[in-house]
C-alpha cells in the first residue's frame, strides 16, 4: 500500500507523486472504491487509480544503487530479434485478448 507522498511508477505516466487516498469527488469515479489520487512529475494532470489494481498499475520506485546495477548489466542481456511480422502479430494478439479492459485509469 502506497501513502500520500510516496512516489510510484505509472506506465506512460512515469514518475508519479500520491497526492491522496480515498473517494475522488469525480462523478464517474465508483463511490464504494478508494482511489490513488495521482500527479505525474514530468505531465500536468492528475490519475486516479483504484487501489484494488494498484500492484498492477503501480510499482515502486527503484533505489539509485539499483539503478545503477541495472544501468551496468545491460551491456550483458542478450538481444533477441523479432521480425516486425511477428512483433505485429503479438500486438495484435495483446489487443484482442481485452488485457487491458478490467482496468480502470481515469486521467484529467
Amino acid at each position: 500500500m502506497y501513502n500520500p507522498g510516496d512516489y510510484a511508477v505509472v506506465s506512460r505516466y512515469g514518475v508519479c507523486r500520491i497526492d491522496s487516498v480515498g473517494h475522488p469527488s469525480l462523478s464517474c469515479a465508483d463511490p464504494s472504491v478508494d482511489y490513488y489520487t495521482l500527479c505525474p512529475v514530468n505531465e500536468d494532470c492528475v490519475i486516479y487509480i483504484p487501489c484494488s489494481i494498484a500492484n498492477e498499475r503501480l510499482r515502486p520506485v527503484i533505489a539509485k544503487e539499483q539503478a545503477l546495477n541495472l544501468i551496468k548489466s545491460i551491456p550483458a542481456i542478450e538481444i533477441k530479434k523479432v521480425k516486425d511480422r511477428q512483433r505485429t502479430q503479438r500486438y495484435k494478439e495483446a489487443i484482442a485478448s481485452g488485457w487491458f479492459s478490467n482496468y480502470t485509469l481515469l486521467v484529467f
